[in-house]
């Protein structure tokens, strides 16, 4: 049984920063949850549905690798992170 823990301040930001950064990226290019899911579907069928995809985007939390994936799926070649400042943010 997993016992809930709660966040750090440092991980919650990270979260919302990673949600808001693909959020972002989807929207330069125009592309909704829906195309996104078909695209990752291309390279590992029944990977994610529309409907999964807006529950990870409105929980705000999901891994690292789906970040990439989805990052990579959309054709984002280079993205700009503050880590320091994330990571900083509230000492």
């Amino acid at each position: 049984m997993l016992i809930p823990c709660a966040l750090s301040d440092a991980a919650i930001r990270i979260q919302a920063t990673s949600a808001a950064l693909l959020r972002s990226e989807l929207a330069q290019r125009g592309i909704t949850y829906k195309m996104l899911a078909e695209r990752l579907n291309e390279r590992r069928p029944g990977a994610e549905t529309e409907t999964t995809i807006k529950l990870k985007m409105s929980r705000g939390s999901f891994q690292a690798a789906f970040l990439f994936e989805c990052l990579d799926a959309i054709g984002a070649e280079t993205v700009m992170v503050p880590v320091r400042t994330l990571l900083q943010e509230g000492r």
